[in-house]
């Protein structure tokens, strides 16, 4: 589960939103 692990991490970053 990477994709959900990176997202996670991050979810405030330019490539989430």
């Amino acid at each position: 589960m990477k994709h959900l692990d990176y997202i996670y991490e991050v979810p405030s970053n330019d490539d989430y939103g």
